[in-house]
């Protein structure tokens, strides 16, 4: 093409990384790239995030100038973005996922070798129903800052330890910083978490047709899913919830949980549904979802009593 594309990204370390990974997936179809950081309302604060109280305050500014033609793609990590639509802008593709699970960065090899009294960061109200479900005996701290600084501050001992997103340490090369990876079903993770989104303005075909060259077709399914389920549960800082979607050739799996804050009163699911080819998806998707969200929404009324 004529000009590069401009692509908008925060600039935390990892959102540097991650859209690295996008930029490189287009030069090798032959587009030039042009990486435009810039920092959102989120970076800006250094409050825990559930005092915030304000959705996508991490894709904002990026949104803002794509939207106003400063650059022609956004990426984000896709569990930051609003489910709500944004008008003008079109979800050009997903790439293919990384892990989705949570790690557990620590001197301790896992959450069970951890001393009494151990100082656990995150300001996630799901890593922390993990945390307690497992350990009670733990203090669990709020933290903020990129994922180098939240590392820095483990090692310094202002933590025992953390838990951070593998996908994260993964596109940053630091597995080594890797104590315990946490397994599914103990763990469900965030809704997309491991998926990146990459956006585009809705009037711009030329740049879609781009995009459709790195979407991968299962990883944007089984994000959208889990979104979709997400967006009809009505979770909030006394609620814990996750929901993980795995695609195989002719099964969709959906595992998903439920707490109290504290891990009391749990619900874990997993629903399988079948299908005989790919035009059947969307419709055995539809499926999953409604069985999921009704049971969610079941178990959901008993919450805040402990059973």
């Amino acid at each position: 093409m004529s000009s590069a594309i401009k692509l908008g990204t925060r600039s935390s370390a990892l959102a540097l990384s991650q859209s690295g990974h996008v930029a490189a997936s287009l030069r090798e179809l032959g587009h030039e790239v042009v990486i435009v950081p810039m920092l959102s309302p989120g970076d800006l604060n250094t409050i825990p995030l559930s005092g915030l109280g304000q959705e996508g305050i991490f894709v904002s500014s990026v949104r803002e100038a794509l939207l106003n033609s400063e650059i022609d793609i956004a990426v984000h990590s896709f569990k930051d973005v609003p489910t709500n639509p944004a008008q003008g802008i079109w979800l050009g593709a997903v790439p293919l996922r990384v892990d989705p699970r949570d790690t557990l960065v620590s001197r301790w090899k896992s959450l069970s070798d951890l001393p009494i009294g151990a100082r656990v960061g995150t300001c996630s109200v799901r890593r922390e129903a993990w945390v307690s479900r497992n350990r009670s005996d733990l203090q669990v701290v709020a933290i903020r800052g990129d994922i180098n600084k939240r590392i820095a501050a483990m090692h310094s001992g202002e933590y025992d330890a953390i838990i951070l997103a593998a996908a994260g340490l993964l596109r940053n090369d630091l597995t080594s910083e890797i104590s315990q990876f946490i397994e599914i079903r103990d763990l469900v993770p965030a809704p997309a978490q491991g998926a990146l989104a990459v956006e585009c303005r809705n009037s711009d075909a030329k740049i879609k047709q781009f995009l459709t060259q790195i979407n991968h077709f299962e990883s944007l399914n089984a994000a959208l899913l889990e979104r979709r389920i997400f967006s009809r549960i009505d979770e909030n800082d006394n609620t814990a919830f996750g929901v993980l979607a795995e695609f195989a050739t002719d099964w969709i799996r959906v595992v998903a949980d439920i707490s109290n804050p504290d891990g009391s009163n749990r619900l874990l699911l997993e629903e399988t549904e079948h299908f005989a080819n790919t035009s059947e998806t969307q419709a055995a998707m539809q499926t999953l979802e409604e069985k999921i969200v009704a049971q969610l929404k079941s178990h959901q009324t008993s919450l805040g009593n402990v059973i």
